[in-house]
């Protein structure tokens, strides 16, 4: 006859273990999530997860990261929603870009290029606050200076 505290000790074992095992059964049974979108502004951040609980989609905010996750199987559902709501806007970098630090073995040729980038980007940003605009993008055509007078060419539309 086997003592009644071993006996009770075996029970306690076999329905830890049967515990542990539908527990690891039940995590791993669970939806996998997916990152969506990950470094967004707050603002964007904040309007994509609205549009995500107005379309009843199931999302993860990761709070360290700032990632958007959804279920794996729903992301391309859930970026074709947003994409037709306009969403993440985005904020491109302008003038700000002037502001870093370009580092000492920068060419002028890059430095004409960001300027240029940073006009572009802040005339769209001016013209996506017009009431009736929903965004913009702005491609400026300059033409290249020369030093010679009759060979000037103005900027054209």
């Amino acid at each position: 006859m086997v003592p009644i505290p071993r006996m009770i000790g075996t029970i306690l074992g076999i329905a830890t273990s049967i515990a542990i095992s539908a527990g690891v059964y039940f995590w791993a049974a669970g939806p996998s999530y997916a990152n969506l979108y990950s470094g967004l502004e707050p603002q964007d951040a904040s309007e994509v997860v609205t549009a995500l609980q107005a379309a009843n989609i199931p999302y993860k905010l990761d709070d360290t990261t700032g990632m958007i996750m959804v279920e794996s199987g729903r992301v391309h559902e859930a970026r074709l929603k947003l994409a037709s709501q306009g969403l993440p806007k985005g904020t491109a970098v302008g003038i700000e870009m002037l502001q870093q630090d370009q580092g000492f073995g920068t060419s002028q040729f890059v430095e004409n290029a960001r300027y240029h980038h940073a006009m572009e980007t802040e005339l769209a940003r001016t013209i996506s606050t017009m009431r009736n605009v929903k965004s913009a993008r702005v491609h400026l055509a300059i033409p290249k200076k020369s030093v010679f007078v009759r060979n000037r060419e103005l900027p054209t539309a």
